[in-house]
């Protein structure tokens, strides 16, 4: 439910959210625009 809500937020903000995984971990990289 957090990241629902991230991504609504950052969508209404028009940005974006993406999620890379590997052997590592996961990564989530939020872009907002300047």
């Amino acid at each position: 439910i957090g990241l629902a809500i991230v991504k609504s937020i950052v969508v209404a903000h028009k940005g974006t959210v993406a999620v890379t995984s590997d052997a590592r971990g996961t990564r989530f990289v939020i872009t907002l625009p300047a």
